[in-house]
């Protein structure tokens, strides 16, 4: 009778969610993931954004949204670092890709690069929303960079499978979901609403 009862209790708890974060380095990808730490509450203690350093290897976190228990992969974003990126793409339910929005190289060679990675991780998962969050603090050029990169990444082309947040990451730190925090919501609930399914029982269940 307990074991039954377990088994119903069980099918009732909705299955745990793992999302990537991915980006070129020095994109903001930890920071986004530190200020997530802070705004959701994640056990374990969270880095000052001014302690925050490259990461060398992969960072997770895990905490939860409305109830729901989810793992963040951080993987490197140098070169040599996306090459393990690959390794986490099928128990992944989504992607959450930092843009670099802090200064005027942003929309030059390192935009330019950015988008050409993008398009690599989008290739590589057809099926799995993507969160794209442009890291801009400045306010006055905040919805500028967010056009350029809307129309850079060719937004329109993925018919609601990307979406385009701005913010910075600082926002968490404050208690605000803007940027980040919202896109990590819009990641949880495309999978809620079985959104860009691929079927890939390899997944978390």
């Amino acid at each position: 009778m307990f074991a039954l009862i377990a088994g119903i209790y069980s099918s009732t708890i909705p299955p745990p969610l793992v999302f990537l974060f991915l980006g070129l380095d020095n994109s903001g990808k930890t920071s986004a993931l530190e200020s997530l730490k802070v705004l959701h509450k994640a056990p374990g203690p969270s880095i000052p954004l001014n302690l925050i350093r490259p990461t060398m290897g992969v960072n997770n976190a895990t905490f939860a949204i409305n109830g729901r228990s989810l793992t963040v992969y951080d993987p490197a974003g140098r070169i040599e670092g996306r090459r393990m990126w690959g390794g986490y793409y099928k128990e992944s339910h989504g992607i959450l890709f930092v843009v670099e929005g802090l200064s005027e190289a942003s929309t030059g060679a390192r935009l330019e690069e950015s988008q050409l990675v993008f398009s690599t991780v989008s290739a590589s998962v057809p099926n799995k929303p993507i969160a794209i969050f442009v890291n801009c603090p400045d306010l006055e050029r905040r919805s500028e960079i967010g056009k350029l990169v809307t129309e850079y990444f060719r937004v329109s082309f993925y018919e609601g499978r990307v979406k385009v947040f701005l913010g910075d990451v600082i926002s968490g730190y404050e208690g605000k979901k803007e940027g980040a925090g919202e896109a990590i919501d819009w990641l949880v609930k495309m999978e809620a609403l079985g959104m860009f399914n691929d079927g890939d029982d390899d997944r978390p269940k």
